[in-house]
């Protein structure tokens, strides 16, 4: 019982370090926000963060979940062939979504803006979208065998 209380606070402390320092980062940038940002950026600034989730979220498609399912509940599941499997997926599903917005993305900026000013930010969301939807692979993979 000692081992897995361990086991917990260790893995525990791993996957929250992250969301801890990627928040402590947020509040100490906000003087930098305030200082070379006017307020009409923050909401600029709010639409790209807000792009950039959905976009991850819809790359994802819930892939987090059905890796768990399909190799905790499943006793004979063959776990390399479902993490490849997925990377794979990961990777089609990314470029079919993403290939094309990183193409229009001045059609994009230009829809949403009424400019074609802020397309190369739309791009390097939709790079970074991209490389992040692997992320969940790793993660996932990370605490099956933790």
């Amino acid at each position: 019982m000692e081992n897995q209380t361990k086991s917990l606070f260790k893995n525990s402390l791993i996957y929250g370090t992250s969301d801890i320092l990627n928040r402590i980062l947020a509040f100490l940038l906000i003087p930098v926000y305030t200082r070379f940002l006017e307020p009409r950026d923050y909401g600029i600034l709010q639409l790209f963060v807000i792009i950039a989730n959905i976009g991850l979220v819809t790359v994802q498609m819930g892939l987090s979940s059905a890796i768990f399912k399909s190799i905790l509940y499943h006793e004979n599941a063959d776990k390399r062939t479902i993490i490849n499997t997925s990377f794979y997926f990961v990777a089609i599903s990314s470029l079919v979504i993403l290939l094309p917005a990183f193409l229009y993305s001045k059609s994009i900026s230009q829809w949403l803006f009424s400019t074609t000013q802020h397309s190369l930010f739309f791009q390097i969301i939709f790079i970074t979208v991209f490389f992040r939807s692997f992320s969940i692979i790793a993660l996932a993979k990370l605490r099956i065998e933790n």
